[in-house]
């Protein structure tokens, strides 16, 4: 049966509900900085104390090196304690001698200890 001549008096409107197509992901990979923060207790200019062990200033980094574990050395955050006895002689040697190693965040906190 046909209609000659009729007029529209209302539409109505379907939706037809397809699966999302999948496309491929063309976002950048997400970053991940992992922050490592070591506290290093100066004791005088050949002995330092980390995580309350006794450590010679040879031996300091590979001791930082074993806390840092994959951060990168520019992430690693060093806390540097001295005590206010300190002379700052050795607090300057033990300062320069992690900066050669290209640690740079370095904090210098006052060990009240």
């Amino acid at each position: 049966m046909t209609y000659k001549n009729a007029t529209v008096i209302a539409s109505i409107a379907v939706a037809f509900l397809h699966p999302p197509v999948a496309t491929a992901r063309t976002d950048p990979p997400a970053a991940v900085a992992i922050d490592v923060t070591i506290v290093v207790r100066v004791v005088d200019a050949k002995t330092v104390r980390v995580d309350d062990q006794d450590v010679a200033i040879g031996d300091l980094r590979t001791v930082l090196a074993t806390q840092q574990g994959t951060a990168a050395t520019r992430q690693t955050r060093i806390l540097l304690a001295v005590s206010p006895q300190t002379p700052y002689d050795d607090f300057m040697a033990v300062l320069k001698q992690i900066q050669a190693w290209g640690y740079v965040r370095i904090a210098l906190v006052r060990d009240d200890r």
